[in-house]
């Protein structure tokens, strides 16, 4: 029986494959077609006929975003497609303005370098980073109401509506929230908003800021300033808890100075030397000559008995350390303090720094010890970049009262970094109508009823005041 006859004229081998391949199997002669394989070339090319399908299907969505070339309208001034654009800015910072170039691209910016017609110190790597919070893609994109996208129309016509009831009460039961600026523009519009608005409460707070340093100098010289260490001056410097060598607390001019200082071009050139008191390793901890680990607590007492042996050597008052520093430090410890007290009071040029979020008395003591050297010290002081604001235990205080109906809040995100004992969460949502202006949705924009977009410093126009 002829098997190819078979299976065209009968039906039940197309309904049953099986039966014809069982036909086939019986076959004295090997059909052409190779039915006896499972995949026979029929069902390959219909399966792959499928998986083509449902791929192209699949890859519509992975192709490279189509975009169209327009011309501009009006081509702005220097602007060259492909060729980059510098420009002159400054980044604000607590420690003062760092001027820098700004590379661009049809007008994106996508490098920062220091300026060195204005200054010789270079960026650090937290400014260097600043730049990829302009392309951050967890920026706020837009207007928020109650946590849900709104409108720019919608929220300008909410507030224009509370402005005019801000200034029929006089600011009476407003309160702003803002962050420590070095920009006198905003600084001179801050005093107009307190001369417009004299009933409101401005406050400023930033969690690491310059702000204990100012209120210690101003309690020690009864005036407002701003500590400028002399780095690159300093022969001897002991660091207690202050990271100057990473760049993030003290700018760029302390990595270049200490650096200068410690490079030796000339035989007779002699080497800074530093001393570092600290709890956890850190950047400066690492290049330190000299380096004692010491628990947060204990510091305060360890530099008031390094203030005592500067007593012995005749530098300060004994009395008010006598009892502040007593002799319950072990034998390696009082001899590190005493070795580096004669160090400090040899020295040419010393300089103590303690970090920017030690507290009131520890900044009054360095401030103390850096005053008994007179000119020696490598310690200068200038008026105060941050302007001057209540803290923002004020506004806490006035919210608990219910005296605060409005609560702006510029920039800062007391939500996440207020301390704990404020219970900063639960006294902002107690207030009717919150304000949050920011670059993130972050933690404080979620609990606010509004929430407006802030722009990048490298997409505003500002200045800022340099030490």
């Amino acid at each position: 029986m002829d098997v190819k006859k078979t299976r065209r004229n009968a039906p039940e081998a197309d309904a049953f494959p099986s039966a014809g391949r069982a036909a086939h199997l019986d076959a004295t002669e090997p059909p052409e077609d190779f039915a006896w394989d499972p995949i026979n070339r029929r069902a390959f090319l219909r399966l792959m006929g499928a998986s083509l399908a449902l791929g192209g299907v699949g890859l519509a969505g992975c192709r490279r975003p189509e975009g169209h070339l327009v011309p501009y309208t009006a081509s702005p001034e220097w602007v060259v497609p492909g060729k980059p654009l510098l420009y002159a800015t400054a980044a604000p910072a607590p420690y003062g303005g760092v001027p820098l170039f700004v590379t661009t691209y049809e007008g994106r910016p996508t490098h920062l370098q220091a300026n060195r017609l204005f200054s010789d110190a270079g960026l650090t790597p937290q400014l260097q980073a600043s730049i990829l919070d302009l392309y951050d893609p967890d920026r706020a994109a837009g207007f928020q109401h109650n946590a849900y996208p709104t409108t720019r129309d919608q929220f300008v016509e909410f507030f224009r509506k509370e402005i005019t009831a801000w200034r029929e009460k006089k600011g009476a039961g407003l309160a702003v929230l803002v962050e420590p600026t070095v920009s006198p523009t905003l600084s001179l519009l801050r005093a107009e908003f307190q001369r417009r608005f004299p009933e409101a409460l401005l406050c400023a707070y930033d969690p690491v800021g310059d702000g204990v340093r100012v209120a210690a100098a101003k309690q020690f010289f009864d005036q407002r300033l701003s500590l400028l260490p002399r780095w690159a001056e300093a022969d001897v410097i002991l660091s207690v808890g202050c990271d100057f060598a990473s760049g993030d607390a003290e700018g760029p001019w302390a990595v270049r100075g200490v650096a200068a200082r410690r490079r030796l071009r000339n035989p007779g050139d002699e080497m800074s030397r530093i001393y570092v008191l600290e709890e956890r390793l850190t950047a400066t901890g690492a290049m330190a000559d000299h380096r004692l680990a010491l628990k947060a607590a204990d510091q305060a007492a360890f530099l008031a008995l390094i203030a005592r042996e500067l007593g012995a050597a005749g530098l300060l008052p004994l009395e008010p350390f006598g009892r502040a520093a007593g002799d319950s430090w072990g034998e390696p410890v009082r001899k590190w303090a005493k070795a580096v007290a004669q160090d400090l009071a040899r020295a040419q040029r010393p300089l103590v720094v303690a970090g920017g979020e030690y507290p009131l008395p520890v900044q009054l003591l360095v401030l103390a010890i850096n005053a008994a050297f007179e000119k020696r010290s490598a310690l200068d002081l200038i008026p105060a970049l941050e302007d001057e604001a209540r803290p923002l235990e004020s506004i806490a205080e006035e919210i608990r009262k219910e005296n605060v109906q409005a609560l702006l809040i510029l920039g800062a995100n007391p939500v996440y970094t207020a301390p704990v004992e404020l219970d900063w969460i639960r006294l902002q949502r107690s207030v009717p109508e919150v304000i949050h202006l920011g670059l993130l949705a972050d933690e404080t924009a979620l609990a606010s009823h509004w929430h407006v977009p802030m722009a990048h410093y490298l997409e505003s126009w500002g200045d800022a005041l340099a030490p």
